[in-house]
């Protein structure tokens, strides 16, 4: 364990030519091929692979090899398990899996390979409640993340059962970067969740002051006033708001609502090249 951990490729060959178990495991269920990926020593992880470590054996708490290489940005060791039949859809019970992992830190390049080579559905992966891959890395800021998400037509308008969406967890942290992202891409800032907020009113709570200035630049002057309105909304209130988005399709992908009158043409497009039609400013 400990020569996997410093990355002693010689010492370890050496213990498993005297006969040291390739999955024997530690009390907390760590074996050599998790502490490998853990720190990216993809030599010693194909070293163990070759000896017969198992590429998808879980911990107790359901982590797998490729599962802690993903989240700690190490796409040698992404690949090499992937080569090694690793199971990349394996998920923890709460429904986290190695997308969830890499997105949550922002390793964009680790998601890439997770969807590009393991085929894995953006859309597909997500938490037991809802939370998705897209979610995670606007909550965290991870732009490039996101974008790339994006590019492999992430839904910018999924909503969990209690109406949170993307943008809301942009907004709410206060990256305003990602929630431009997410609005040139289509997201619609007029989605309300089921106890009232919209991504306004949460960046406006958390003295948010960017994303503030930008989402009120894509709403109606009616649509301020709502949001301004304290909360809890009357149910009235909440219906209105959610009368004029009128779609929060959970099962299509990209945009999918009715956008802006009058027409104007929305800030500069996503660097992706995202073909999502944009939300016109308003005014006009």
């Amino acid at each position: 364990m400990e020569a996997c951990q410093q990355g002693q490729l010689g010492c370890v060959r050496t213990l498993l030519d005297h006969g040291a178990s390739v999955n024997r495991t530690k009390r907390d269920g760590w074996s050599p091929l998790m502490i490998s990926c853990k720190h990216g020593f993809d030599d010693c992880a194909r070293l163990v692979l070759d000896r017969g470590a198992n590429a998808s054996a879980a911990k107790a708490d359901g982590w797998t090899p490729i599962m802690i290489c993903s989240s700690n940005g190490h796409p040698a060791c992404v690949q090499l398990l992937l080569d090694y039949g690793a199971d990349v859809r394996a998920t923890r019970e709460n429904g986290f899996s190695a997308l969830m992992a890499s997105c949550q830190n922002g390793h964009a390049e680790c998601a890439q390979l997770l969807i590009d080579k393991g085929a894995v559905e953006v859309d597909s992966c997500r938490f037991d409640d809802g939370w998705t891959a897209l979610m995670l890395t606007c909550q965290n800021g991870h732009r490039p993340c996101a974008e790339f998400l994006l590019s492999r037509s992430a839904n910018v308008n999924y909503t969990k059962q209690t109406g949170w969406t993307a943008l809301m967890a942009a907004a709410q942290s206060g990256h305003v970067d990602v929630a431009a992202l997410l609005l040139d891409s289509g997201a619609d800032p007029r989605v309300v969740r089921s106890d009232g907020p919209t991504a306004l009113s949460l960046a406006t709570e958390r003295g948010r002051v960017d994303v503030t200035k930008l989402l009120r630049e894509y709403l109606t002057p009616e649509e301020l006033e709502e949001a301004a309105q304290p909360r809890p909304r009357s149910t009235a209130a909440v219906q209105r708001l959610r009368g004029a988005s009128r779609v929060v399709d959970t099962s299509s992908r990209g945009g999918g609502f009715t956008k802006y009158p009058p027409p104007r043409a929305a800030s500069a497009g996503s660097t992706m090249g995202s073909t999502t039609p944009k939300v016109a400013l308003w005014p006009p």
